[in-house]
């Protein structure tokens, strides 16, 4: 037996362990903290807003960037306010299930409360994901490796090192929410409504859920994929439906409108992202793309066109409209559901143990790859 066969037998027999007992998903969301801690090990810079926090929210009692528009839009629904083009402010005109729920509850401490809120709900977000990852694989050891996987990328690790009133943890949570209710339109409509008021970037990547919704039905039954419309698909068109309806009102009838930076900025993104194209696609998701690529392959090569390309339109659109915005990495991220995808097409072609150690490869890279959603070095800035 060589070295490596030794080293991976060690880790699969460990993990095996690992999950073995009654409370494996409750040792998983734990381990999985662990790891987003420990993934900074190459890149301390999203750290560094701790620091922040600590003065302007604990020391001084007030609110940190962000959480200061939450705050005034909580004071007044409908106003439309004035900040500074380009600084992050002025394009969350739309957001509003934050400030809502600060006028509703009358929380006066919103950066402190909403970011323990967020804590809590990240936590609940690892839970039914290590169950839901687990539906999928049928696999706990490949579930363990999975979420290892997910904790070192920003949609494991934004719910921790997001303390600046971003908010993305609870869209990317209500967007996985209505697809873990998938059965239920009623819940799909509620979810995704909380996640399009709370970032319009979840829209885009509701096309994906609406893929999900149709696709992942027919798949688990091994039935051949046809075109058919269920209620649970409605319920994702009547989302949009209303959300475009509202944001309409919104903007036509009480007259508020979107401050979003000059005209011509989404254009110019557009011509900064082409020389950088292969770092602005690719770090939302790292080695994770592994598994897009062997998904697509798969299909292609089976012949499965009718799944081919609603998947992957559905990925590119969310994919390459984080091209127009600055922050491409949260943005892009929205597509996480892709995920999903290539986790239940490879259960289906591989066999058990190819797909675990195709996870485990994964979650290594993703652990040794440094997250890019904030980086400050010379001569670069990636967001």
């Amino acid at each position: 037996m060589s070295v490596l066969s030794e080293y991976l037998l060690k880790i699969e027999t460990r993990a095996a362990d690992f999950v073995s007992k009654d409370n494996w998903r409750i040792k998983t969301v734990i381990l999985c903290c662990f790891v987003v801690i420990l993934s900074f090990f190459n890149n301390l810079y999203p750290l560094k807003n701790f620091k922040t926090f600590y003065v302007q929210v604990i020391k001084n009692r007030g609110e940190v960037f962000l959480y200061e528009t939450v705050k005034d839009r909580a004071g007044d629904l409908t106003s439309n306010f004035d900040y500074e083009p380009y600084s992050g402010k002025e394009s969350r005109t739309f957001r509003l299930v934050a400030p809502l729920f600060i006028k509703l509850t009358g929380i006066q401490h919103v950066s402190f409360f909403l970011y323990a809120i967020q804590l809590i709900c990240g936590l609940l977000f690892f839970y039914l994901l290590t169950g839901f990852i687990q539906e999928l694989t049928g696999d706990r050891s490949a579930t363990l490796y999975a979420m290892i996987g997910i904790s070192s990328v920003y949609l494991g690790s934004c719910f921790l090192i997001e303390n600046l009133g971003y908010g993305d943890l609870f869209s990317f949570f209500f967007l996985f929410l209505a697809v873990y209710f998938g059965k239920k339109p009623w819940l799909i409509f509620l979810f995704l409504q909380l996640a399009f008021w709370n970032d319009e970037r979840a829209f885009i990547g509701s096309g994906l859920a609406f893929v999900w919704l149709w696709w992942y039905p027919q798949f688990v039954l091994n039935k051949a994929i046809k075109l058919k419309l269920n209620w649970s698909m409605a319920a994702v068109i009547l989302a949009w439906l209303v959300w475009i309806s509202g944001r309409y009102y919104l903007m036509n009838v009480i007259g508020m409108k979107p401050t979003y930076n000059p005209d011509g900025e989404f254009m110019v993104r557009v011509g900064q992202s082409f020389w950088s194209l292969g770092f602005r696609l690719l770090w939302q998701f790292e080695a994770w793309w592994l598994l897009f690529g062997l998904m697509g392959m798969i299909l292609w090569s089976k012949k499965e066109y009718l799944s081919f390309v609603p998947i992957f339109g559905a990925l590119a659109a969310s994919s390459l409209s984080a091209m127009i915005i600055f922050d491409s990495t949260r943005s892009g991220t929205f597509a996480f559901i892709t995920i999903f995808f290539a986790l239940a097409i490879c259960k289906k072609y591989l066999t058990d143990r190819q797909l675990r150690l195709l996870l485990l490869g994964t979650a290594i890279l993703c652990f040794l790859h440094p997250l890019a959603s904030q980086t400050r070095g010379v001569g670069f800035f990636l967001m």
